[in-house]
């Protein structure tokens, strides 16, 4: 037995948020697509972020992205094949 009922029924209205957003910024920069590797802006966040862990990042070498499915090929691909400590 699960529940019947739409999940989306359970969530609080979003519309006054989407006024808000739409009104505040130029709709043309909500539809366009952003750069593969993610904003620069959200990837130097990114960098102050993981500073709190110890992790000295810069902006440049972050990848912002969906999931981490698609970063795994992209991780894949650039394992290096020689040298030590590498089979």
């Amino acid at each position: 037995m699960g529940l019947v009922l739409p999940l989306y029924a359970m969530e609080p209205d979003i519309s006054p948020v989407i006024e808000r957003v739409l009104h505040k910024n130029d709709i043309s920069q909500l539809m366009s697509y952003t750069p593969p590797q993610g904003l620069y802006r959200h990837r130097q966040v990114g960098s102050e972020w993981v500073k709190r862990f110890g992790v000295s990042a810069d902006a440049s070498n972050i990848v912002i992205t969906a999931g981490t499915a698609r970063i795994g090929l992209h991780f894949f691909f650039r394992v290096p094949t020689g040298g030590p400590g590498c089979r």
